[in-house]
């Protein structure tokens, strides 16, 4: 495993909550530590155009804009390392963490590892996951170009998914469990303008019941089953790759290697207050 890495600060995440920790820490000569995770750049990685960072507001792209941020953290002498941690403990000073190509030892630790997708949890969405359910448009898109598509959920991720797979896809349905969607209006108003042009086509009060096909799951198109809500009656059955647009907060580390309650300080939002006990989870505003 070699030698064990000391630092004053270490930072898990390489988002921009965590290059915006590491780039603050830097600047008050707290020697950060960052590590990347296996996602380097988190999610604004996978995310083709970026509309509300200030200042940018024409052409900018997710990857670019990570790639500033990295650069930003670097000119401040943050050491970057590229590393996935398996397990924490934050019982005993230092707080000790051990990864992939090493372990680390640390006075403080903010914990920005971000959101990760989030499935229905069907058992049947296993099989096909890589073989047709995806959770990134942008990554396997091209995959499934001139064919039929669908996305599921009503928030910024499946609308956003399902605006960009309209200009890749022959057909886009997107199913949803309300008949209003929490996207914000702007996403709203070019899914209407789609819809009416006939690229996307909404099934509202659906939810995905089942994904079928090749029971070894290799094949690559699967079949999605949805059903009406209340009444659950059956309603439509069609060839589709299907994507589960949806985000959940990512914990870091097996729940067995630490103990949330006890370890991490909980900051309420605007909150100058100092915690008694130096881990922390830090948050950004959301980027699209």
């Amino acid at each position: 495993m070699g030698t064990t890495k000391h630092s004053k600060l270490l930072i898990l995440g390489s988002g921009p909550a965590g290059y915006t920790a590491a780039v603050y820490a830097a600047r008050a000569n707290l020697q950060p530590v960052l590590i990347t995770g296996m996602e380097k750049g988190g999610q604004l990685t996978t995310t083709t155009e970026v509309e509300n960072w200030p200042g940018d507001p024409n052409d900018l792209t997710g990857p670019l804009l990570m790639e500033r941020m990295h650069e930003h953290a670097t000119k401040f002498d943050t050491e970057i390392i590229f590393d996935h941690i398996n397990s924490v403990d934050l019982q005993n000073r230092p707080f000790r963490l051990v990864g992939d190509s090493g372990e680390y030892t640390c006075d403080a630790l903010i914990i920005a590892t971000g959101a990760s997708a989030r499935y229905l949890g069907l058992p049947s969405e296993e099989a096909f996951k890589g073989r047709g359910v995806s959770a990134c448009a942008t990554c396997d898109g091209f995959f499934y170009r001139n064919q039929k598509v669908a996305v599921i959920g009503g928030g910024n991720t499946a609308v956003e998914e399902a605006l960009y797979l309209s200009n890749i896809a022959s057909e886009v349905h997107l199913i949803h469990r309300r008949d209003t969607f929490r996207a914000e209006k702007i996403l709203i108003n070019r899914l209407m303008d789609k819809v009416a042009n006939g690229n996307i086509v909404l099934h509202t009060h659906r939810t995905l019941e089942e994904v079928t096909g090749d029971q070894m799951g290799r094949q690559p198109v699967c079949v999605c089953v949805i059903r009406r809500m209340p009444t659950m009656s059956s309603l439509w059955r069609s060839r589709v790759c299907l994507w589960r647009l949806a985000t959940a907060p990512t914990r870091p580390f097996s729940k067995a290697s630490w103990r949330w309650k006890t370890a991490i300080s909980k900051c309420s939002p605007g909150s100058t207050a100092m915690p008694p006990r130096p881990a922390f989870r830090a948050y950004s505003p959301q980027v699209m």
